[in-house]
């Protein structure tokens, strides 16, 4: 009876602390699972959005090199183009604003600076900020070396404005030298680049929420732009907000490859907080710089906390009705106390009963408002709870699911296994089978749950991207009793990422197209570049006012100073009235080619050739310069030479005739003076007779040499031979004039392939002209050497200290019957002009009065010792 009594008095109790605990078990479980959920949910959300900033990162690197790599070019093109010597005047800040607007949003300021670093110039005029960039030229801030012409300096502090000398922010400065017509260094170009402003050019919109940070680092680690100002120019490690992390906050930073990582450091405003921090690399003019976009950890995640905060007041609401219900049970328990204990028995099942349905009333209220589309199925495979976030994305009501089991149908085309089903099953080997190729994993937060990716085409009329998380639902032994399976659409975030790999890999294309029309496009302009200074006329293009746009065949400094400039500035007094009425003419439509006569730069005279014609479709005109002296030379040579010929047929003809009738007045001379036997003045007479003929049988002799030359009959001769065998025919002329012969022979001289006969006749005639140049006891130079310049040639220089010859007569020295001797014939040098000739051999000859004249002679060297001299002489040199 006491028994009874005690087991009725505590019966109640006892079930009241179990359904109490039962209730707190499972909503336990359901805010665990939440909670799994919700960290889940935050991991991806922060891979994405590290992912999504690293690429966006990336972009902005790309984009701050391409602006530091325009301006550096814009320097380059601007020092070669329009600098020249113009540092010191007027124009110097003209051209600077012009290049200011060309960079307008790139660049604070660009300037000019003289070779002692001194500022010449600067735009926009700001004396205060000269002063202060002068300052900062005083210090080490440039790199040992420029690349491609441009040197970029060190981190630099400027006052943001005139008025705010307290505030300042980070730049940097690019400089190009240049240089003066004379290549003398000039000094240099300047460019005052804000780094805030670049990064804002391209990461700027991110900042407009407050809710990210753009920061710069250099290549040694020092902060080079961050939202506070105290600690820019310091090493990246005060940042670091945990000793344990600087390890790993360096090797993050100096990686040198785009990412993303999570770190507790000390943010914009000096607090520490936790943060996701994308980096990329910049590379630029040799420096390594890094981009850091810094989000809060909080703001990325703000939206699941929300979530998660939502579902978890929702529990605790529902924990609240659960102990009031429970008590209310349990007042109602206890009134019932004195109840048969049958009657207690069926109320307490019946109670239990009530609470099972509550319960999962409860659950189903938690599962169906969850905006995650969420399944659970037992382990009959069969749907237990299909939520209205899931009808939403499948398309299927709850109602037509719930007790069935197809529910993979609702996602691919045959039925197959869910991830769930493979749980409840237990056999985890299937899940590579089924999700070995969607990322499938196992979760890192919700214990024996897995994770999967797959993309599905038209579900419920669209193309989804979900995001799987499967796990197993144990009851109170441990026992697996079911599984639940949550879906996420990641569609808009897998299509921003897709949108921006698109959009990279379209940018990156049409990067290397551009860098290759680029590079067609300059080796095209080197080509015709190429082309046009090769020909051997000037090309000059001239607008409608005169001024000379371009011009050939001048280098870079040469161009500058032309181009620009009006053409009148460079025709002489004397053609100007010519010059100007072609001009006219030409703006009338006659277009006409003309030719006038110059003075070159050395004095000499030039005849040129001008053409001008109308650029189609422009009022720009191109005239080309073309140079017709020699042309003029070589026709008149031409046509010398064919009277010479006409005149050297006639000569032979003459001559032929005239050396018949010498030989016989010759002979009939010869016999009168044996037969006469004449004396005294009769003797003379006859003696002058016969030299008269003997010296016209001579002339007739050089006049039929010079004008029908004999082949020459070559044969390899020693030079020094031929030399010694002439001064010894000479001997009398030089011994009766006591003239002085110096000889000088390189050793080892390579033999001559020549006609003796008829080289011994040109060395002659040469000999023969010096000699009588010379007065008594003068000086005759002989010298023989291999020529340095062509080694084919063997020269001779034959040098007299006599009285030299006019300039007028230089010209005419070869021309036949030309000479200033009495008794000369006039076909000494011309004879010698002629042997060379048909020895394929030079000859050439300086003089001045009273100076002497030194005769040069080229004779073909034999090519079978013609190696061999060289080598002899290099060996005698070294």
């Amino acid at each position: 009876m006491k028994k009874q009594k005690f087991r009725s008095r505590f019966k109640p109790f006892d079930t009241q602390v179990s359904i109490g605990i039962a209730t707190l078990s499972l909503i336990l479980l359901i805010l665990i699972l939440a909670y799994s959920i919700k960290e889940a949910r935050e991991q991806d959300r922060v891979r994405q959005f590290g992912e999504r900033h690293a690429a966006i990162a990336s972009t902005a690197a790309a984009g701050i090199e391409d602006t530091i790599a325009g301006v550096g070019e814009s320097l380059g093109v601007f020092s070669r183009f329009d600098m020249a010597d113009r540092v010191d005047s007027l124009s110097a800040s003209e051209s600077l604003q012009v290049l200011h607007e060309t960079m307008k949003g790139k660049v604070r300021f660009v300037a000019i600076t003289d070779n002692e670093d001194e500022i010449v110039a600067i735009w926009p005029e700001n004396p205060e900020i000269a002063n202060y960039i002068s300052y900062e030229l005083t210090g080490d801030i440039w790199p040992k070396e420029s690349i491609q012409g441009v040197s970029l300096s060190h981190l630099i502090r400027l006052p943001k404005t005139e008025e705010a000398v307290n505030d300042f922010e980070s730049a940097v400065i690019l400089r190009v030298e240049h240089y003066n017509s004379s290549a003398d260094h000039a000094g240099a170009i300047l460019a005052v680049l804000s780094l805030d402003a670049v990064i804002d050019r391209y990461a700027g919109p991110l900042k407009k929420g407050g809710s990210v940070d753009n920061w710069l680092f250099s290549n040694d680690g020092l902060v080079m732009v961050h939202s506070d100002s105290k600690v820019i120019g310091n090493n990246l490690e005060i940042l670091s907000g945990e000793s344990s992390e600087v390890g790993r906050w360096r090797e993050f930073f100096s990686s040198g490859t785009p990412g993303y990582e999570d770190f507790i450091i000390l943010d914009g405003r000096g607090d520490l907080n936790r943060t996701i921090i994308a980096i990329a690399p910049v590379t630029i003019y040799g420096n390594q710089w890094t981009i850091a976009l810094v989000t809060p950890y909080s703001i990325v995640v703000e939206l699941m906390r929300k979530v998660f905060l939502n579902i978890f007041m929702g529990a605790m609401g529902l924990i609240t009705l659960l102990v009031i219900s429970g008590a209310s049970v349990g007042y109602v328990a206890r009134r019932q106390m004195k109840l048969e204990d049958t009657l207690k028995r069926l109320k307490e099942r019946e109670d239990w009963q009530s609470k099972l349905v509550r319960q999962t009333k409860t659950v189903e209220g938690i599962i169906e408002g969850s905006p995650v589309p969420t399944l659970v199925i037992g382990n009959d495979h069969r749907i237990m709870f299909w939520n209205k976030a899931l009808a939403e994305l499948t398309g299927s009501e709850s109602r037509d699911m719930v007790g069935t089991d197809r529910h993979s149908l609702q996602f691919y085309k045959e039925k197959r296994p869910l991830m769930a089903d493979i749980i409840v099953d237990g056999n985890l080997e299937k899940l590579d089978s089924y999700y070995g190729k969607k990322q499938i994993q196992k979760s890192g937060t919700v214990k024996d749950a897995y994770e999967a990716y797959d993309h599905f085409e038209n579900l419920n009329g669209k193309n989804r991207y979900l995001y799987f998380l499967a796990a197993p639902i144990y009851d109170g032994e441990g026992n697996l009793i079911a599984a639940i399976e949550t879906l996420q659409d990641i569609t808009l975030e897998k299509e921003l990422e897709l949108n921006l790999k698109e959009y990279a890999e379209t940018i990156q294309n049409e990067l290397e197209a551009n860098i290759i029309l680029r590079e067609e496009i300059e080796g095209l302009y080197s080509y015709l570049q190429f082309i046009i200074d090769s020909l051997p006329e000037k090309i000059l293009d001239i607008n409608a006012d005169g001024i000379i746009k371009y011009i050939s065949k001048e280098n870079v400094e040469g161009k500058k100073k032309i181009q620009g400039t009006h053409f009148v500035d460079f025709v002489s007094p004397e053609n100007r009235e010519l010059v100007f009425n072609k001009w006219e003419d030409m703006k009338k439509g006659y277009s006409r080619p003309f030719q006038m006569e110059v003075t070159d730069r050395k004095g000499s005279r030039r005849l040129l050739l001008l053409t001008p014609r109308s650029i189609p479709g422009t009022d720009r005109v191109l005239l080309v310069q073309q140079d017709i002296t020699e042309i003029r030379q070589l026709q008149k040579t031409i046509f010398d030479n064919e009277k010479l010929a006409a005149l050297g047929h006639l000569s032979a003809g003459i001559a032929h005739e005239l050396r018949n009738a010498l030989s016989s007045i010759k002979m009939s001379l010869q016999v009168l003076e044996r037969r006469m036997g004449p004396t005294g003045n009769d003797l003379k007479r006859f003696q002058i007779a016969q030299r008269e003929v003997e010296h016209l049988s001579q002339l007739v002799r050089d006049v039929l040499l010079y004008a029908k030359p004999a082949e020459p009959e070559k044969e390899i001769s020693e030079l020094e031979t031929i030399l010694e065998h002439s001064l010894a025919m000479l001997e009398k002329e030089l011994t009766e004039k006591r003239i002085i012969v110096m000889k000088k022979y390189e050793e080892n001289l390579p033999p001559v392939d020549v006609d003796q006969g008829m080289i011994t006749q040109a060395i002659l005639n040469i000999i023969l002209n010096a000699v009588d140049s010379m007065d008594e006891g003068g000086r005759l130079d002989i010298l023989a050497k291999q020529s340095n310049d062509d080694p084919e040639f063997v020269l001779l220089e034959i040098r007299d200290n006599g009285c030299g010859i006019e300039e007028e007569f230089m010209s005419s020295l070869f021309n036949p019957f030309f000479s200033r001797k009495k008794y000369g014939t006039g076909l000494g040098l011309a004879q010698a002009k002629k042997i060379m000739d048909v020895h394929q051999g030079r000859i050439e000859i300086f003089s001045a009065v009273g100076e002497g004249t030194r005769v040069l002679m080229a004779i073909p060297a034999s090519k079978s010792r013609i190696s061999r001299a060289g080598i002899n002489a290099g060996e005698r040199e070294g």
